[in-house]
């Protein structure tokens, strides 16, 4: 981890507009349970993304100074996303070192941050620290969850009344209609802008993103949202059965680590038989569609 030593003040003079659909941001943003913590992050762009120089931070309270950064690596496909969860594993841990949920567990793209480190590290928000997203080695804010210094608003952000907020104990996902971060702390925070609030504890969208960027720059075309699925899930034995809504032109299949360890052409065929002789783990899936859409799904050989 690296810290940061500039205020949100200073970052935000590094700033700069963005064009909409052309920048990283969050897209979903979980405070469940325990240790149910969890930021997803979306490439609205038509082209893979290199997140190298860029890092996740937290304002923890009312602090307007950031804690350390958590550095992103890897190249992020074109409209998928990055799910960040935090490090807790320990089947035995109790307490703070409670054990993230499984079904948290088998959507994260990556773990982060297993020590507290006196609050430093940025997964461990619980509902009224602010979350942001940086470039440029942390020089320039690409997003924002929250109001830095918000002493108006000590405890949270939602508009549920006394003690109940929108930033505790629920999964937030970005409107599909936002194309790109917020470039600084705002004024105000008025969670329901940009966010839809589902209840605590639900990660089944995690892994994909709905948005308005992936039409943007058409006109008069219709465009039918293409949908993978892969069963059965887990495999046994390596085979699984790939349905696809739209027509396919190659299946990719990631390891964890981001290299492409099979590229099968597959060209407007719908349902396909893959035999996959892996090692037992985690695996993903990627669909490239021919109409220039992506899909990425997760495969579990056991």
């Amino acid at each position: 981890m690296q810290k940061l030593l500039l205020t949100i003040s200073a970052v935000a003079i590094f700033s700069s507009a963005n064009a909409q659909c052309n920048d990283l941001f969050i897209s979903e943003y979980v405070e469940g349970w325990s240790n149910n913590k969890a930021i997803e992050i979306y490439n609205p762009t038509g082209s893979p993304f290199d997140m190298s120089g860029y890092s996740l931070v937290r304002f923890q309270n009312q602090d307007d100074m950031p804690g350390n950064q958590t550095l992103l690596s890897g190249m992020l496909q074109a409209h998928s996303t990055y799910v960040v969860v935090i490090d807790k594993r320990d089947t035995l841990g109790t307490g703070f070192e409670a054990p993230v949920w499984d079904e948290l567990q088998a959507k994260a793209d990556v773990f982060v941050n297993p020590l507290y480190n006196n609050g430093a590290e940025v997964m461990y928000f619980n509902g009224n620290d602010p979350v942001s997203l940086l470039k440029n080695n942390g020089l320039a804010i690409v997003d924002i969850f929250g109001k830095v210094k918000d002493l108006a608003n000590p405890d949270g952000w939602g508009p549920f009344g006394a003690g109940l907020f929108m930033s505790k104990d629920h999964t937030l996902i970005r409107k599909s209609s936002v194309q790109q971060g917020v470039l600084s702390s705002p004024t105000t925070f008025d969670v329901t802008l940009e966010w839809d609030s589902l209840s605590a504890n639900t990660f089944d969208s995690l892994g994909s993103h709905t948005s308005s960027c992936i039409s943007v720059g058409t006109k008069n075309i219709t465009i039918k949202p293409s949908k993978l699925w892969i069963y059965p899930n887990p495999s046994n034995n390596g085979v699984v059965y790939i349905r696809t809504n739209n027509d396919v032109n190659s299946i990719e299949v990631h390891n964890l680590i981001g290299q492409s360890i099979i590229n099968e052409d597959y060209r407007s065929v719908k349902v396909n038989r893959l035999s996959l002789n892996l090692n037992p783990g985690m695996y993903f899936i990627t669909a490239n569609f021919a109409n220039g859409a992506q899909t990425t799904k997760r495969i579990v050989i056991e």
